[in-house]
């Protein structure tokens, strides 16, 4: 998702761990033009109980991606959901209203040596992106 696709099946790409891998460029890939635009709107899970608390974010611009990464987030989305699955089909809009957001990229954060993420039910550092 952070490199070019092979052209040709059978082929391959190859991605550069030396310096880490940046899951921020699947948020908001500079190189992709419109790539950080997103929809949202009120919504609700797609696994039971299906609750209608949720706000999605669908990115504007599709991602193009390999049959394998393909397969390795569908994989972590049945584990995710106890192999519910994605398990509501694609609702109407029924007025909701839809919202167009930019992600910007903030800041590197400081991180000092001993910090650890929180583990618990939302594990997150509030400030890598912001919304405009």
């Amino acid at each position: 998702l952070t490199v070019e696709p092979p052209s040709k099946e059978g082929a391959q790409s190859t991605l550069d761990m030396s310096l880490g891998l940046d899951l921020g460029t699947m948020v908001a890939n500079p190189k992709v033009n419109g790539g950080d635009l997103y929809m949202s709107y009120a919504g609700s899970h797609t696994s039971p109980p299906c609750v209608r608390k949720t706000q999605w974010f669908v990115r504007r611009l599709s991602v193009i991606a390999s049959n394998e990464q393909a397969k390795a987030l569908s994989d972590a989305i049945y584990k995710l959901t106890f192999n519910n699955g994605n398990y509501r089909a694609i609702m109407p809009v029924n007025k909701r209203p839809l919202i167009v957001f930019r992600a910007v990229p903030k800041m590197k954060m400081k991180v000092d040596k001993d910090m650890t993420l929180n583990w618990g039910a939302n594990p997150r550092t509030d400030g890598e992106f912001q919304a405009r």
